[in-house]
């Protein structure tokens, strides 16, 4: 009898212990120094001083104060639109990189 309930309990342990499914972006991240801002495109040096042009419009979530010499990570959509951006300010103090924001 013992071993009967525990074999009905196991299946229910087991799948309480399970990892939970997180879902991850599988959008494309860009990251680097923001050096222009023209207009609905920002151009992107990463650090390996490669530029990327990145199409910013209504549709994109901004997050935080842009300026050149910012370091920014963006999120862009397959159709190349930008979906979301992050600016952040390097702390004069430890170098590491800051929310830049107003």
């Amino acid at each position: 009898m013992l071993m009967g309930i525990i074999a009905l309990a196991l299946p229910s342990f087991s799948l309480a212990t399970e990892r939970p499914n997180v879902r991850q972006s599988t959008l494309p991240a860009i990251q680097g120094e923001l050096i222009k801002m023209e207009g609905e495109i920002y151009t992107v040096k990463d650090p390996a001083g490669k530029t990327q042009q990145l199409r910013i419009d209504r549709e994109t979530k901004l997050v935080g104060v842009f300026r050149t010499g910012d370091y920014v990570q963006a999120w862009v959509l397959p159709d190349g639109r930008t979906e979301s951006i992050i600016a952040f300010k390097k702390d004069k103090d430890t170098g590491q990189g800051v929310p830049a924001l107003p």
